[in-house]
């Protein structure tokens, strides 16, 4: 498996979701155009190679159709956040992330250990989140106004009750997979609230040496 990122920029974050909404859809779709290429290339290369989806409906839950930043945490590109999203040494909390799933043999590397911890447990984010979506328990994904503004209240409840039924998890994964492409970020303050947070990209993040074991 390939993960990569691209460094989401202020234009993603300043003015109304009406502004926002197509800068947000130019940079997904950036994102699964490298998706796309990339796997285009693998398989000119004679390797299998697909995109991976952005969600999937599993076991009465949405969650990812492979989770983009454990996996990305798992390759040392950073760790996993209280607010559930990645938090990279170099870019803070400003990647936004694709995979590409193949059979191409890749050199396996040990992945470098970050000596220092970034997510301080601070609480900012959940403090930050409006409709209490985000506790320490992790993200109740349909109080997440991200989920709930993509649907109407009726129809996000019938999805979310659907969910259950083990012989509609197919249809509606690509349902949610469509969602999710057209839809933009109507809330981003987890993220924005994250001491990683930073206007100019998050090149310099403040962090916390690791406590020693013991």
């Amino acid at each position: 498996m390939i993960v990569f990122g691209k460094v989401m920029g202020d234009e993603l974050f300043e003015g109304s979701v009406a502004e926002t909404a197509p800068r947000i859809a130019a940079f997904k779709q950036h994102l699964a155009g490298i998706s796309h290429n990339l796997s285009r290339m693998l398989e000119e290369s004679g390797a299998a190679a697909m995109p991976v989806t952005s969600v999937a409906v599993k076991d009465g839950r949405l969650v990812g159709g492979l989770s983009f930043k454990h996996c990305a945490a798992d390759a040392g590109l950073g760790e996993i956040g209280d607010n559930g999203l990645l938090l990279s040494p170099r870019y803070g909390i400003r990647l936004g992330l694709g995979a590409v799933l193949t059979d191409r043999e890749i050199p396996a590397m040990t992945p470098a250990r970050n000596p220092v911890r970034l997510c301080t447990h601070c609480g900012l984010c959940i403090r930050a989140c409006p409709t209490r979506a985000l506790t320490t328990d992790g993200i109740d994904s349909f109080r997440c106004l991200n989920i709930t503004g993509a649907l109407p209240g009726p129809v996000a409840s019938l999805f979310e009750r659907l969910m259950g039924v083990k012989a509609l998890e197919e249809p509606l994964t690509r349902l949610a997979n469509r969602v999710a492409a057209k839809s933009a970020a109507r809330c981003s303050e987890c993220l924005v609230a994250c001491p990683l947070f930073r206007k100019s990209g998050g090149n310099q993040v403040p962090v916390r040496p690791e406590e020693p074991d013991g």
